[in-house]
């Protein structure tokens, strides 16, 4: 790990995700950037996780059972001051899904970026360097 890696060891991210391989590979990849990131399976235990931790950045799949990513972010986004959350924390969509529609219900669902699927390591570092430097 060279030293620009390393800055972002104190960044707090979550990763929601449903499909066992993709929290692994997407887990691996943050940990080439030092970064131990939580799995949430849903979006339901994603809302959860952020009430109880105050990440930084959150890696949001959109398809997933229980709780769908767009409405798990409109409910991150709603929570009030008082709570841990942090109100302006980066939430990206990780989606296959990329039609020009698809993208715009991300933003529109509060999502900050999106970065299509298969995620590539050079994604996650792009998304690193833009929202977390």
């Amino acid at each position: 790990m060279n030293g620009d890696n390393a800055l972002y060891s104190k960044f707090s991210v979550l990763i929601v995700e449903d499909n066992e391989v993709n929290q692994k590979v997407t887990s691996a990849m943050l940990m080439h950037f030092g970064i131990k990131a939580d799995i949430a399976e849903n979006g339901q235990l994603a809302i959860e996780k952020a009430k109880q931790t105050g990440y930084d950045l959150i890696l949001m799949d959109c398809q997933m059972p229980v709780m769908n990513g767009m409405d798990a972010t409109k409910a991150i986004r709603n929570f009030n001051e008082s709570q841990r959350t942090k109100p302006d924390v980066t939430i990206i969509a990780m989606t296959a899904n990329a039609s020009k529609d698809d993208v715009q219900s991300y933003y529109d669902a509060g999502m900050d970026d999106f970065a299509p699927k298969p995620v590539e390591l050079e994604i996650v570092q792009g998304i690193l360097y833009k929202w977390l430097s």
